[in-house]
């Protein structure tokens, strides 16, 4: 009994099952096993061959056994009705549509996955190119304080040069302690406070705005006493 239990998974389609079935009636012929083996072996090897049956010939097959199994009294009605049925939806379960289906579906799967992971790509790129703007951003900004920062220096020291005949520079150097205080700039220059609110308006605006004529437009409106000189002199 034991060594007939270990044929059963054995049961790879429904030839093998007829001579399975051969050989436990054998048994049961020759007395090895009496009817309740007989019937528990019988079901038993159906159940597993309702699993073969992939194509028409085999599922036409599998129902003559069946019948068979009926006619022997070793399965019932109902159970055969059962069996008949696994075998159908094994059977419609292999039919060319339904794996043309899975492999449709294999495929769409197959295709959201990469469709998932190239998106997923694409916001790490978008994320550090991002981060990649916000630095080129935070770059710029600091370097149009600093040459904003040096073009206002610029004009302020230019602007004092070019009164150096006089007691300008010494004067801006003995009592400016910050040349970039605006308000104290013109408190010691008051009679220039017009030419420096200039270049520190040019030097303030949007890097775009800061032009070479601006700087040239405040010289154009300063004129010491010693140039005026020069100009007579002329």
């Amino acid at each position: 009994i034991f060594k007939i239990s270990e044929l059963v998974p054995l049961i790879c389609d429904v030839h093998v099952m007829r001579l399975f079935y051969t050989f436990v009636n054998t048994s049961w012929r020759m007395e090895l096993i009496d009817d309740t083996d007989r019937k528990r072996f019988i079901k038993a090897g159906l159940d597993e061959a309702a699993n073969t049956t992939a194509c028409t010939k085999s599922t036409a097959t599998f129902k003559l056994i069946l019948k068979k199994a009926e006619a022997d009294s070793l399965i019932t009605e109902f159970e055969g009705l059962e069996l008949d049925r696994e075998a159908e939806v094994t059977h419609t379960s292999h039919s060319a549509f339904i794996k043309d289906m899975w492999a449709h579906i294999n495929a769409n799967t197959a295709r959201i996955s990469r469709l998932e992971t190239a998106v997923d790509n694409l916001n790490d790129n978008v994320k550090g190119l991002h981060a990649a703007v916000n630095r080129l951003r935070n770059a710029m900004v600091h370097r149009r304080k600093v040459e904003n920062t040096m073009f206002f220096m610029n004009i302020v020291f230019s602007v004092m040069a070019m009164g150096a005949v006089g007691d300008k520079i010494t004067k801006l150097m003995s009592q400016v302690v910050d040349f970039g205080d605006l308000e104290d700039l013109k408190f010691t220059f008051p009679e220039d406070a017009g030419t420096i609110e200039g270049a520190f308006d040019a030097s303030s605006g949007p890097l775009g705005d800061v032009q070479v004529k601006d700087m040239f437009g405040i010289f154009a409106s300063y004129e010491t006493k010693e140039e005026s000189l020069l100009s007579n002199d002329a």
